[in-house]
């Protein structure tokens, strides 16, 4: 797809498209496709490519909806966004008419174009998309972290009557909980719902974290957090931590399970994989090194938490790690699987280069014995 060949073929294409339209009708054209052009970085041939030759239709249609939400999102008129989107579909069916392509994408309505903002508008800053193997992925990345730290949590608590789940995902730490505490009731919160079939005692809240905690103050004895450097923008880290600490009870205990970016030690395709995903990361206003696992027990303190401690551990990846290893490189391959996936859906990695990046560096997890690098901490509320 961005070959010269296809850049040809494009340009031929578009000179052959804008040649049969007269007057108001080719300028309005030629508008909306420059504006396409310019939301990916590219000339108007080149993004007509892009969209229509890569082989794969659905990679054009989330190409397209991604500029779609763009739109929708800049505060542009309905009207505007129903006119570009029209002329992205007129070029589809304009491909497929004269034979260029033998499948064109379908491009999105209005109406998913809105949805699809409203949607994504609360998780805009979660480094993975929605994707149906991201609930296997944060299973597998459950289970790895359960047996590296010999349970599912590390403060002091007995008998807790309510914990709170924050970036809950699949739910199942919160299920554990609540057959380790058959008293409990346990609330996942998240963007999205996990699993369906929940314990009896557990809740699903839907909730934005960027937007402040829909609970009142002090109802949790237990408040927990982990793995959310991928979603909340290192500016909101002290806010929202103070936000949890609100809603544990006095007495209570927050905890917080962070990452490092970073794979220790590393070879080129591992380095390659990471830089990309850091990329990404640092477009959404993601911490990209370590700064948010370096700092998780210092804003506990500012917090105004007590008996805060710390440990800072590794998770090793690869099959040479046993059960451990071999489910955090499940995790990784999948992880970044999801960001080759949408690099590849804008147009900046061909679907080769990804796959034959995520088997070298599988191969790497074993050559190198790569680690990843943890930390948690949890801090008591003062009475």
């Amino acid at each position: 797809m961005e070959g010269s060949g296809d850049n040809v073929r494009g340009q031929a294409f578009l000179d052959a498209f804008l040649g049969g339209r007269a007057g108001r009708t080719r300028i309005a054209y030629q508008i909306d496709i420059e504006d396409f052009a310019r939301y990916i970085e590219e000339s108007p041939a080149t993004a007509v490519a892009k969209l229509l030759l890569g082989g794969d239709p659905v990679a054009g249609r989330r190409l397209a909806l991604d500029y779609a939400v763009e739109l929708v999102r800049a505060g542009r008129a309905p009207a505007t966004v129903g006119r570009r989107l029209g002329t992205l579909r007129t070029l589809a069916r304009e491909a497929r008419r004269v034979g260029l392509v033998a499948e064109a994408p379908d491009i999105p309505t209005e109406e998913e174009a809105a949805s699809a903002a409203a949607d994504r508008g609360t998780a805009a800053h979660y480094l993975f998309p929605r994707h149906p193997a991201e609930i296997d992925r944060l299973d597998v990345q459950h289970y790895a972290l359960r047996e590296a730290l010999d349970g599912n949590y590390r403060a002091p608590i007995e008998s807790p009557r309510r914990i709170l789940d924050v970036g809950c995902g699949t739910g199942q730490w919160g299920f554990d909980l609540c057959a380790e505490f058959p008293e409990t009731h346990v609330v996942g919160l998240d963007l999205v719902p996990g699993k369906i079939d929940r314990p009896t005692r557990y809740s699903y809240v839907k909730g934005n974290i960027l937007s402040g905690l829909p609970f009142r103050d002090g109802l949790f004895d237990f408040v927990h957090q982990r793995f959310l450097v991928v979603g909340i923008p290192l500016e909101y880290w002290p806010v929202e931590v103070a936000d949890l600490a609100r809603t544990a009870r006095p007495g209570g205990w927050v905890e917080l399970v962070e990452v490092r970016i970073q794979l220790e030690p590393a070879g080129p395709a591992i380095g390659r994989l990471l830089d990309l995903a850091k990329g990404m990361a640092q477009a959404l206003g993601l911490d990209t090194t370590r700064v948010v696992a370096d700092s998780i027990d210092r804003y506990l303190r500012e917090a105004g938490l007590r008996s805060v401690e710390r440990r800072d551990f590794d998770m090793p990846v690869g099959l040479w790690a046993g059960r451990v290893g071999e489910l955090m490189a499940t995790d990784l391959r999948a992880g970044f699987t999801r960001t080759c996936e949408v690099l590849h859906a804008h147009s900046r990695l061909p679907i080769e280069e990804g796959i034959e990046l995520i088997q070298e560096a599988s191969a790497e997890f074993e050559r190198h014995h790569t680690l990843v690098r943890c930390a948690y901490a949890f801090g008591r509320k003062p009475l």
